[in-house]
C-alpha cells in the first residue's frame, strides 16, 4: 500500500493507492458528496457543513429548514473522513471505523431501526464497525467494510439491496453473496459493487440495462456485470452505470437518453462500451443523468444532461461527448449529484455549479450556476471554541446582557452572521449589510455562545458570553 497523508491550512486529505493488504481494504472515500439537492463537506476540524433542502433533516444541524448557505452539522459530530448525501438522507463515516446517519428514515434508510420519517440530528446506525466505504442512495445505503463484507438497508422495491428479496431493511444486513468488496456504489435504484479481483457485481433496477449483464431483467441478487476483469472503480447514476478500468479507460452502460453514456449518441446499452472522447481518466463519478471525469492532468470532464448547467461548460446544452469544465485545474475529488456537481482542488478550496434550488450550491440563492462557482463551509467552532480572524470584527459589551453590536473591519460586501450555542444548535441567523450591526439575543439563556460571519471571502468566529 502507497499512503500520503497531505496537509495544509485548508485541507486535510489521505490518498490510499493500491490500497488492499492481506486482502483487507484500506479505503477513503469522499469528502465531498452531491445529493438530491443538498450538498455535504468534510471541513478541515473533521466536522461536517451542509447546505440546501432540509424538509427531512437531510442537513443535520437540528432542524429542517432550508439553507442557501451552508451550515454546521451539529458539534457532536466530530472525526468525520468521509460523506455521503443521498436522495433525503446522509451518511457520515467517522474516522473509528463507525457510521452516523440522519435525514428522512420511510424505508429504514438511517439503519438505526427508528421509526421516526424526520431526523434532524446524526444518529448512530446499527451494528456496523470497520466501515470502509459507504453509499447513499435515494431512499437506501450501503457500507463496506474492512473484511470485504457488504452490508445494505433501506428501501429494496427493485432488489437493489442484493439481498435475493424485495424486502426493505431497517437495518444494515451482510449480503451473503458477495465477499471480497473493494468499493460500493449507489444512487437511485441499482447498486455497483468492485469486488478486489477486479470485477464488478450489480444488483437492483434495470429497465435500460444499467446492471450491465446484457439483458433489461432486474435481479435481487448481485450479478457479474459481462466482460469487466480489470476495474478500478465504479460509480451508479441513476439509470446508468459508470466503471474505470485499467489505462484510464471508461465503461458505461444503461440509458443514455440525454447522452450520458457517450459511447453511441444516445443509444442505450445493456452491455459496458468504452467512452468516446476521453482517456487518462483517474477518478469517476455519475449523477442522475449525466457522468463526470477526473483525469491524470487534474483538469474535469463531463457529459449528458445539462438542463441546470451541471456540465459546467456555460452551457445548458446536452453534450453526448466529454466536454470540460470551464476554470478548473488541480482537482482533487469531484462530485455529481441530482442537477449539481461538486469538485475539490488541491487547496481544500470547494467548487459547485449546476442547479442552484433551494441553496444547494451555497451561494445565498436559489440561482442556477454553468460555470463553477466557490462554495465555503461553515464549520463551525473546534470543541474548544477556538476564535479565527478577531482582528476584523468586535463585539461589545463582551460579556453581554443579550444586546450586542458588532463592528466589521475593511466592510467588502454582505455577508451571514450566525450564532450557535455550546451544543452546536443554531439560535440565530441574520444577514449583515454594513460595517455595524445591532443584535438582541436577550431571549437566549445565560451562557458561552459562538458567533460566526461569512464574509469578505472567509469566516470569523468569536465567543459570546450572555450573563
Amino acid at each position: 500500500m502507497y499512503k500520503f497523508e497531505l496537509r495544509n491550512s485548508a485541507l486535510r486529505m489521505t490518498l490510499v493507492i493500491i490500497s488492499v493488504i492481506g486482502g483487507n481494504l484500506i479505503l477513503t472515500g469522499q469528502t465531498i458528496s452531491a445529493g438530491l439537492d443538498f450538498t455535504m463537506m468534510v471541513c478541515e476540524n473533521e466536522a461536517v457543513s451542509t447546505c440546501g433542502i432540509n424538509t427531512t433533516g437531510q442537513l443535520g444541524n437540528g432542524t429542517n429548514v432550508s439553507s442557501y448557505i451552508p451550515v454546521v452539522v451539529g458539534f457532536s459530530l466530530t472525526d468525520i473522513i468521509a460523506v455521503s448525501a443521498g436522495g433525503e438522507h446522509s451518511l457520515a463515516l467517522k474516522s473509528d471505523g463507525t457510521l452516523k446517519a440522519w435525514g428522512r428514515n420511510s424505508f429504514g434508510e438511517l439503519g438505526t431501526n427508528g421509526s421516526n420519517n424526520i431526523n434532524t440530528n446524526p444518529l448512530n446506525v446499527i451494528g456496523l464497525s470497520n466501515v470502509t466505504s459507504i453509499s447513499a442512495g435515494y431512499n437506501a445505503s450501503i457500507a463496506l467494510t474492512s473484511d470485504g463484507k457488504v452490508w445494505t438497508w433501506g428501501f429494496n422495491e427493485d432488489g437493489g439491496l442484493g439481498q435475493g428479496n424485495n424486502l426493505d431493511l431497517s437495518v444494515p444486513t451482510l449480503v451473503e453473496s458477495i465477499e471480497n468488496g473493494q468499493e460500493v456504489s449507489m444512487f437511485s435504484r441499482h447498486t455497483l459493487v468492485l469486488k478486489n479481483d477486479s470485477t464488478v457485481w450489480s444488483a437492483g433496477l434495470n429497465g435500460y440495462g444499467q446492471l450491465g449483464i446484457g439483458s433489461i431483467a432486474s435481479s435481487n441478487t448481485f450479478t457479474m456485470v459481462s466482460g469487466i476483469t480489470n476495474a478500478i472503480a465504479v460509480a451508479s447514476g441513476g439509470s446508468h452505470s459508470l466503471v474505470l478500468v485499467d489505462g484510464g479507460i471508461i465503461l458505461a452502460f444503461g440509458r443514455s437518453s440525454n447522452g450520458q453514456l457517450a459511447t453511441d449518441g444516445t443509444i442505450s446499452s445493456a452491455l459496458p462500451d468504452t467512452v468516446r472522447g476521453i482517456q487518462d481518466v483517474v477518478k469517476i463519478s455519475a449523477g442522475k443523468d449525466f457522468s463526470m471525469a477526473l483525469l491524470a492532468d487534474s483538469t474535469v470532464w463531463m457529459w449528458g444532461r445539462n438542463n441546470s448547467g451541471q456540465l459546467g461548460n456555460n452551457s445548458t446544452s446536452q453534450s453526448n461527448v466529454p466536454v470540460q469544465v470551464i476554470g478548473l485545474s488541480q482537482v482533487v475529488e469531484i462530485s455529481a449529484g441530482d442537477a449539481h456537481s461538486l469538485a475539490k482542488t488541491a487547496d481544500g478550496s470547494i467548487w459547485a455549479w449546476g442547479n442552484g434550488a433551494i441553496g444547494v450550491l451555497g451561494s445565498g440563492s436559489s440561482a442556477n450556476s454553468l460555470v463553477p462557482i466557490e462554495i465555503i463551509p461553515f464549520c463551525g467552532a473546534p470543541t474548544n471554541f477556538e476564535e479565527t480572524n478577531l482582528s476584523n470584527f468586535k463585539i461589545f459589551p463582551n460579556p453581554s446582557d443579550g444586546r450586542v453590536n458588532i463592528q466589521v473591519e475593511n466592510f467588502l460586501s454582505k455577508g451571514q452572521i450566525f450564532v450557535h450555542n455550546i451544543l452546536g444548535q443554531e439560535v440565530l441567523n441574520s444577514s449583515i449589510n454594513s460595517p455595524s450591526l445591532d443584535l438582541d439575543l436577550s431571549h437566549l439563556n445565560k451562557g458561552i455562545y459562538l458567533i460566526s460571519m461569512n464574509l469578505n471571502g472567509g469566516t470569523h468566529q468569536s465567543k459570546l458570553v450572555l450573563n
